[in-house]
C-alpha cells in the first residue's frame, strides 16, 4: 500500500468509529485541523514522488538523447569510412583508365613515327615519350590527389 493509504487508513477509521457518535465542535474542530494536516502531508508526499519521478524521466530523456548522438555520430563515422574506401578505389581505378589511354596514345604517336627516317623519326619518338611522361605525371598526381582527399574525409 502506498504511504498516504496507510496515513489515512486510521483517519477513515476513526471517523468510522466515530460516525455513529455526534461530536462537540472541540471535536469536529480537531479532526478537521487532523484531516488538512494529513492532507497536506499526503500532498507533499505526492509532490514529493512527482518530483523524483520527473527528475528520473529528465535523466532517462538526456540518457536517451546521448544515445541517439552516439549512434548518429557512429553512423556518420562509419559512413565516411565507406565513402573514403570507394574514393580511393575510385582513385586506382581512374588511374588505371589514365595510365591505359597515355599508354594507348604513345603507340599511336609512335606508329606515326615509323614513316620518318633518321633524326626525324628520333625527335618523333623522343616527343611521344615525353608526353607519355609527362601523361603519367599527371595520372599519377591525380591519383595522390584523390588518396588524400579520401583520407581527409574520414
Amino acid at each position: 500500500m502506498s504511504n498516504r493509504l496507510m496515513r489515512a487508513l486510521p483517519l477513515a477509521m476513526l471517523l468510522a468509529l466515530s460516525a455513529g457518535c455526534q461530536n462537540t465542535a472541540s471535536e469536529t474542530a480537531d479532526d478537521v485541523a487532523d484531516a488538512r494536516q494529513s492532507a497536506r502531508e499526503n500532498v507533499d508526499e505526492a509532490k514529493q514522488e512527482a518530483n523524483q519521478s520527473s527528475t528520473q524521466q529528465d535523466g532517462n530523456l538526456t540518457d536517451a538523447r546521448q544515445d541517439y548522438a552516439d549512434a548518429s555520430r557512429e553512423a556518420r563515422s562509419d559512413m565516411a569510412v565507406a565513402e573514403a574506401k570507394v574514393m580511393e578505389v575510385t582513385a586506382d581505378e581512374d588511374y588505371k583508365v589514365a595510365n591505359a589511354e597515355a599508354e594507348g596514345r604513345h603507340d599511336v604517336e609512335a606508329a606515326k613515327c615509323g614513316v620518318l627516317r633518321g633524326a626525324e623519326q628520333d625527335a618523333c619518338i623522343s616527343t611521344a615519350d615525353a608526353q607519355l611522361a609527362a601523361d603519367l605525371a599527371q595520372a599519377q598526381a591525380d591519383r595522390d590527389h584523390a588518396v588524400v582527399v579520401a583520407e581527409n574525409h574520414r
